[in-house]
């Protein structure tokens, strides 16, 4: 009856390969995710003066080969003129390879913490308790992440590569939409200019991304605008 991609990637990926019998039948509906917090301009820029020349900087992902977090390594390997926490969450195949990369690489300046796989409320607890001045994406293919979402969702700036979904979440208002190609040098370049960004500025960053999660991505708004959606195709539900 209905064919609903979660992203307008897939949306367009779908109109390119099938008929137009298909076509007429989908409809965009995204994922969303929990509120998870009352929203109050991010503890991060509550306590703005608090580490405020060490940056705090966070991914989210197993650790196999897709995800590329020896390229986050890259990036950070090119950043020595402030301290610099990188928290990983989650766990993988490939950790015990990325650590001996992380130790080889990174100066003494750069902090890795590997939190391991957490279950949803220990994330949801570290993203409370904790300051998060980036969230970094740098797949080599993704959909929409949840991982994106989420982090919007706490008024987290990303940057990420334009890849899937991922443009439909993440954009200059909210952070950095990468080139697919771009290299380790032009994200810490980046990096390093959200660093010294103002207050003002930062805030700003954040707040977009909090709205973009509002406007899209709540999973109140999503669950039940695709619950009445349903409805409206089959009355007797």
């Amino acid at each position: 009856d209905k064919i609903y991609p979660i992203s307008k990637n897939g949306q367009e990926y779908i109109y390119g390969k099938y008929s137009y019998n298909i076509i007429n039948k989908i409809e965009l509906k995204y994922l969303g995710t929990p509120d998870y917090t009352s929203y109050n301009i991010r503890n991060m820029y509550l306590l703005e003066e608090t580490n405020k020349n060490r940056f705090h900087l966070v991914s989210c992902s197993s650790i196999i080969p897709i995800k590329r977090l020896e390229f986050i390594i890259d990036v950070l390997k090119n950043i020595n003129s402030f301290e610099i926490t990188w928290y990983h969450l989650g766990d993988g195949e490939s950790k015990e390879g990325i650590l001996e990369y992380a130790e080889k690489k990174l100066g003494i300046n750069v902090k890795t913490i590997f939190l391991g796989q957490l279950d949803h409320k220990q994330l949801v607890n570290f993203y409370k308790e904790n300051r998060v001045d980036l969230f970094i994406n740098t797949s080599i293919a993704e959909g929409l992440p949840v991982s994106i979402m989420e982090a919007a969702s706490f008024g987290i700036p990303i940057i990420a590569p334009d890849i899937g979904g991922i443009s439909e979440i993440v954009s200059s208002k909210n952070g950095f939409l990468m080139t697919k190609n771009a290299e380790p040098k032009e994200y810490s370049n980046k990096i390093v200019d959200f660093f010294h960004l103002d207050f003002k500025q930062k805030l700003y960053l954040a707040n977009e991304s909090r709205k973009i999660w509002e406007e899209k991505f709540s999973a109140q708004n999503c669950y039940t605008n695709f619950y009445e959606s349903i409805r409206g195709i089959h009355k007797n539900v």
